[in-house]
């Protein structure tokens, strides 16, 4: 590691400075963010990957001993594949849900419910609860909490 990003990761451990970590992000956003998305081959994707990378770093900066770019690339590694394994874990349990037959719950309500609306949500029952709450009157007794002043 660089003696300047030394001194920063330092700064950023010792005294919990923000602008030596923007300064350590900035500097190492593009290689953190190309090395998940050659794993993930996704925008959005790499970009979580990203920034759960960069919220381990400011997790576990105190433990860096080595070359802070060989540990992000690493860490940006496993945070890849983290999200790969858990994509193709949601793939094959909507894959096993469809071969049973099974339809998603927010498709089922939509398929069973079409064109009904949550209980309660009629513009008449709308109304008839605004009517039931009573407006706050000036013989309404208040309560006052603190040191604040009433009048």
């Amino acid at each position: 590691m660089k003696t300047h990003e030394r001194a920063m990761l330092r700064r950023f451990v010792l005294y919990n400075d923000a602008d030596a970590f923007s300064a350590l992000s900035e500097r190492y956003a593009g290689l953190v963010y190309r090395v998940c998305w050659r794993v993930l081959r996704d925008e959005h994707s790499a970009a979580d990957a990203t920034q759960e990378a960069f919220l381990q770093l400011a997790r576990h900066a105190h433990g860096i001993h080595g070359s802070l770019g060989s540990w992000l690339h690493r860490v940006a590694t496993g945070k890849a594949i983290d999200i790969l394994r858990k994509d193709k874990r949601h793939k094959r349990l909507l894959e096993a849900h469809r071969a049973l037959g099974a339809v998603p719950l927010v498709n089922r309500f939509h398929r069973d419910h079409e064109g009904a609306q949550p209980p309660g949500t009629s513009p008449a029952q709308i109304l008839n609860r605004a009517d039931a709450v009573a407006p706050l009157s000036e013989s309404s007794p208040r309560k006052h909490h603190g040191t604040c002043d009433p009048s």
